[in-house]
């Protein structure tokens, strides 16, 4: 049974776009259902003024640089923000302390790292924090370019000046020069198949094209809401804490008023412990009652199974008892822990059998899975991905298995732009598709 929950979630989407001061106006732009409604520039406060809405954040390229390096060997646990600051050492110019890496492995031996100024990422994480809002992500601008493997985008502007060679590595342009002398050096060491250029100047196109024989062609769409790389949902890292013995006097103080606490909290969860357990027993009561009437039978099937489970289910919900089996407990839940999930990405539920099936196209970035499965796994849920190819795979099987009177009521549709589904279960009552 294919059920649609998204309306119910469906946020704005307001989006900021930051350079390196962060004292300044910050522009912006406000989308509903995929539609820019309205955009201007604003202070800090008068953002956080805007109600009912998430972030996207998208970073001046010069806000960062972008640094590969070879990981060959050195596992993912080992790869900490110190391991990474002491290979790329020779690399910086800056003091080590005062930058901030971003590190995403894209592969067993390499790397992407995104350096920061530490006091900009640090100011930048705190006046994002004040605004109190959910941040979808936070990426380059750049990454909101054209790209295809083996062409480069070059963006040229009175703002960011930059040209990409891969999905993830750009480099930035600071000569103001029609053509950057560093833009010069990488075409003669390096011709790419064409060049994509944002630029008003027609001129910059003439001379590329005649002077190092690059076909090339003016570019004008942006991809926004798309995800490449986030540059705020990382893992963290492991610190060394010296505490003095003031401080240390006063974590034992905090430490005996969080015992106190808990043993408050630890009563009144009894209390509604024994609460639940007298509205099940009267739940039981009314159960009985109302199954008297029912007919002795000598065999019974599974469709007689499941009505009866969906009417027990149905007089639990009378008395405003539901658990987390239930398809918009689960959902919260996911939305609110997979924060790159979004209309834009999710094009449909299914929720039978005690299982929710969310069907995602591929604008749904799938390298922190197993981040968000090791989260909803607190949750007590059971996360599993799987492509939607293998999806109708096993939904076709699952059928031929069956008897005629037991075939699933869904048979899947094809969905065109489908790409991943991510099915979720409580983890106490983990059970295959199409089982009861």
């Amino acid at each position: 049974m294919a059920t649609n929950f998204m309306a119910a979630y469906r946020m704005r989407i307001l989006r900021l776009f930051i350079n390196d001061n962060l004292e300044s106006s910050i522009n912006w732009s406000l989308i509903n259902n995929d539609n820019n409604i309205e955009k201007g520039s604003s202070t800090w406060g008068e953002l956080a003024m805007f109600e009912n809405v998430q972030l996207e954040v998208y970073l001046n390229a010069h806000c960062c640089s972008i640094l590969k390096t070879d990981v060959k060997g050195i596992s993912t646990k080992r790869l900490t923000e110190e391991l990474v600051l002491g290979m790329l050492e020779e690399s910086i110019a800056d003091d080590i302390e005062e930058i901030k890496p971003i590190i995403l492995r894209i592969e067993d031996e390499t790397a992407y790292i995104a350096i920061f100024s530490r006091a900009f990422y640090d100011n930048l994480m705190t006046k994002l924090d004040n605004m109190s809002k959910s941040i979808r992500f936070i990426q380059s601008f750049a990454y909101s370019t054209a790209f295809t493997e083996d062409n480069w985008t070059l963006f040229i502007s009175e703002e960011q000046r930059f040209v990409r060679t891969s999905k993830y590595e750009y480099f930035s342009l600071d000569n103001k020069d029609p053509i950057p002398t560093l833009l010069k050096d990488m075409l003669l060491e390096h011709t790419p198949q064409s060049l994509s250029i944002y630029t008003n100047n027609p001129d910059i196109l003439k001379i590329i094209t005649e002077e190092f024989n690059v076909p090339c062609n003016i570019a004008t769409e942006l991809t926004f809401g798309v995800l490449n790389w986030n540059f705020y949902n990382q893992k963290s890292t492991h610190f060394k804490i010296k505490l003095d013995e003031k401080t240390k006097t006063n974590l034992n103080k905090s430490y005996k008023l969080a015992r106190i606490f808990a043993i408050i909290l630890i009563s009144l969860w009894t209390i509604n412990i024994i609460r639940i357990g007298i509205n099940n027993i009267k739940s039981g009561s009314q159960i009985k009652a109302n199954l008297q009437a029912i007919q002795p039978i000598t065999t019974i099937n599974k469709n007689t199974l499941q009505n009866v489970e969906n009417k027990i289910q149905s007089m639990r919900h009378e008395r405003g008892i539901y658990d987390s089996a239930d398809a918009i407990p689960m959902f919260s839940n996911f939305l609110e822990i997979v924060s790159t999930a979004g209309t834009n990405s999710i094009i449909q539920l299914n929720y039978e059998h005690k299982a929710l099936e969310i069907v995602l196209n591929n604008n749904f970035d799938i390298t922190q899975f197993s981040s968000y499965q090791n989260i909803l796994a607190t949750k007590n849920i059971n996360a599993v991905i799987e492509s939607y190819k293998t999806y109708l795979s096993d939904i076709k099987k699952s059928g031929n298995n069956n008897d005629k009177d037991n075939q699933p009521d869904n048979q899947a549709q094809r969905l065109d732009d489908a790409a991943w589904v991510i099915t979720l279960q409580p983890s106490l009552m983990l059970e295959t598709r199409g089982k009861n």
